[in-house]
């Protein structure tokens, strides 16, 4: 018995008690009540061992670890690990159970090392224990991190991945989703070629000497804007200009052009420029081809330089009026032939090279010819003739004369130099032959003709005649 005797009770007992309550009151007993106060052992300490390995990779399972609670009721469970004995304990998420599966990835040691496992046990009346500290060790693994360019200039490029050395022992198995490995396939470092416009993606498995693996890929693209490829005339003609040369656009190249044997007249720095021949035997246009991506192409591309025609006039330099003349340039097989004139008329010849023409009564004729080559080349001259008047040769004299009458005949003057030849049928010239007037006598009844030819001192010439009555 407590020895209470008031309405409620403190009690302290050692072991499960059941107590007994009995109400009373004058002349009247009530009716007995219990009740039984259950008690714990104290929760005194814990024990933690594993079955299996304790040494595992950093994303390896490795054994089971358990925990056995010395007294206690309602005992929950968290497991964590130390870094070091006795140093702060690092609660492992998810991990409540009696038993614990040990799990790498649990374990954020950033190089490996040793590592302590233990249980905390938490009664149902709030009493804790720490068990005894498991040790193992965490491997460090092998990196799997792949140094590799993120863009390889064209599809065919060759391309070098690598990962750090893992170690004696260590194995690389290597892949790629297109392309082929090149060299070194089974060690840390691989040459390959991505084959595909796409691009593609390296990938790598890592096995260390003591079974941690790890793996690691990496993107590769692939740039083929950088084209250098030119489109220009198959040939050109010397001296001649408004060429135009280009390459395939791309947003964001750059381009940088070259010549020899000619000169850019419009669109450096563009993919597209205008140039012009010299007057060699070829045109060299150099092309570099730049990407953002830093890949590059450039390309010489050679053009020959045909040679323009000859098209100088041979023709001479004065024509008398009204004369006909020749005028020529060089024959030139597979050459075509364009004449012009002013001041005259092309009577013959015209798509040739030699033309017959005549002049005009005044002034000068001026001629031109275009010779165009079976290369499409082509070049023009010029030549101009002076006009010479020619003289009059009109004769004046009597319509009429008697028979055995002397008289006279003459011409207009043609200036110093000029010659003057007369002739007379049915008559005798008695003197003046040679200049522009005679004398002479008439003949027999009928009809005496005069004539005359007159040359200036340019050289031309008129001829003139005129019939006279003799009575």
């Amino acid at each position: 018995s407590t020895g209470d005797t008031g309405p409620t009770v403190t009690v302290s007992p050692d072991a499960t008690t059941t107590y007994t309550a009995v109400g009373y009151a004058p002349d009247c007993t009530g009716p007995a009540a219990t009740f039984t106060v259950a008690v714990s052992p104290a929760l005194q300490s814990a024990s933690a061992s594993v079955a299996g390995a304790t040494t595992l990779c950093p994303s390896a399972t490795g054994g089971t670890a358990s925990v056995t609670d010395f007294g206690g009721s309602g005992v929950s469970h968290q497991w964590g690990y130390r870094t070091e004995p006795g140093g702060s304990i690092h609660p492992i998420a998810g991990a409540t159970g009696v038993a614990y599966t040990i799990s790498g990835s649990d374990l954020p040691l950033a190089a490996g090392g040793p590592f302590y496992l233990v249980c905390v046990s938490t009664s149902a009346c709030g009493e804790s224990v720490v068990t005894n500290d498991v040790s193992g060790r965490l491997e460090s693994g092998p990196d799997a991190t792949i140094s590799a360019p993120s863009v390889l200039c064209g599809s065919s490029a060759a391309g070098t991945a690598s990962v750090p050395e893992a170690g004696a022992g260590a194995t690389y198995a290597w892949s790629l989703t297109t392309g082929s490995i090149l060299s070194g396939a089974g060690t840390r470092s691989i040459t390959f070629t991505p084959n595909s416009a796409s691009g593609t993606v390296v990938s790598v498995t890592v096995t260390s000497a003591d079974g941690c693996q790890a793996s690691g890929s990496a993107s590769v693209a692939v740039d083929n804007s950088a084209n250098a490829a030119v489109s220009a005339p198959a040939a050109v003609c010397a001296g001649s200009g408004g060429y135009a040369a280009s390459a395939v656009s791309n947003s964001g190249n750059s381009y940088a052009w070259t010549i020899s044997g000619g000169a850019i007249t419009a669109g450096a720095g563009t993919p597209s420029v205008v140039f012009t021949a010299g007057t060699g035997a070829s045109v060299v246009l150099g092309l570099s081809v730049r990407t953002p991506n830093g890949c590059m192409a450039t390309s010489s591309t050679t053009i020959p330089i045909n040679p323009l025609p000859l098209s100088s006039i041979t023709t001479p330099s004065n024509v008398c009026a009204g004369s006909s003349s020749t005028a020529s340039t060089v024959s030139q097989a597979g050459a075509g032939y364009s004449w012009t004139i002013s001041g005259g008329t092309i009577t013959a010849g015209a798509g040739t090279n030699t033309i017959t023409y005549t002049a005009g009564a005044s002034g000068s004729a001026l001629l031109g010819v275009t010779v165009q080559t079976a290369a499409g080349c082509s070049s023009s001259s010029s030549a101009t003739v002076s006009i010479n008047a020619a003289p009059s040769a009109a004769i004046t004299a009597p319509s009429s004369i008697k028979a055995k009458q002397k008289g006279s005949a003459s011409v207009p003057s043609a200036g110093s130099g000029a010659t003057y030849v007369w002739s007379v049928t049915n008559g005798t010239i008695n003197s003046g032959n040679g200049t522009p007037s005679i004398s002479l006598t008439a003949g027999s009844r009928g009809t005496m003709t005069l004539s005359v030819t007159v040359r200036n001192a340019s050289g031309c010439s008129a001829s003139g005649s005129k019939a006279v009555t003799v009575n």
